[in-house]
C-alpha cells in the first residue's frame, strides 16, 4: 500500500461510511505490515483535514469495539471499560457508536446475548433457562423480558415452535 492511495481513499471516504470501513480495514493492515506508512498517511491527511481524520479513527475504534463485543459477549458489559480498551472517551465512543450501529453499545450487547441464546435454543435445543445461562444473564426472569421485548414472544413460545 503507498501512502498516496491511501490518502486519496481517505479523501474519497468522507461522509461515506461503507468507504471509510474499507479504509479503516486497510489502514490497519498497512499498520501491521508498515506503520511508518500509516503515520505518512495520517499526518498528511491531518494537514488537510483534521475532521476527516477523527472520523476515521472513530470509526475503527467503533469496528475494533464490535469486534471485542463480539467475542465477549458473555461478559458484564462497562461502557466506561469498552471506551478506554478503544481509546476513546466514554460519551465520544457512545454517540459514535450509535452512529455506526444504530444501538447504543449496551443495546448492541444484549441483542448479541439475546441472539446467541435464541440459537442456542433453536439450533442446540438448549431450554430457555441455559440458553439465558449461557449467554451471561443472571436472572431468568430478566433474560425471558428481554428476549420477549426483543423477539415479540417469550422463549416458551419460541421452544414450543422449534423443529425437532
Amino acid at each position: 500500500l503507498c501512502v498516496e492511495a491511501l490518502f486519496d481513499a481517505l479523501a474519497a471516504s468522507l461522509g461515506d461510511s461503507e468507504h471509510c470501513d474499507l479504509l479503516c480495514r486497510a489502514l490497519e493492515q498497512a499498520a501491521a505490515l508498515q506503520p511508518a506508512c500509516v503515520y505518512e498517511v495520517l499526518e498528511a491527511a491531518v494537514a488537510k483535514s483534521p475532521k476527516a481524520v477523527s472520523a476515521v479513527l472513530a470509526h475503527m475504534a467503533d469496528a475494533r469495539a464490535v469486534d471485542w463485543l463480539r467475542e465477549n459477549f458473555r461478559e458484564p458489559l462497562s461502557v466506561t471499560e469498552l471506551a478506554d480498551k478503544v481509546h476513546l472517551a466514554p460519551s465520544t465512543f457512545h454517540r459514535h457508536f450509535k452512529a455506526v450501529t444504530s444501538l447504543s453499545p449496551l443495546q448492541y450487547h444484549k441483542r448479541l446475548r439475546l441472539h446467541e441464546a435464541r440459537r442456542l435454543m433453536m439450533v442446540e435445543h438448549a431450554d430457555a433457562a441455559s440458553a439465558g445461562y449461557a449467554v451471561g444473564y443472571m436472572s431468568p426472569t430478566q433474560f425471558s423480558r428481554e428476549y420477549k421485548r426483543l423477539f415479540g414472544a417469550p422463549p416458551k413460545r419460541s421452544l414450543e415452535q422449534r423443529p425437532e
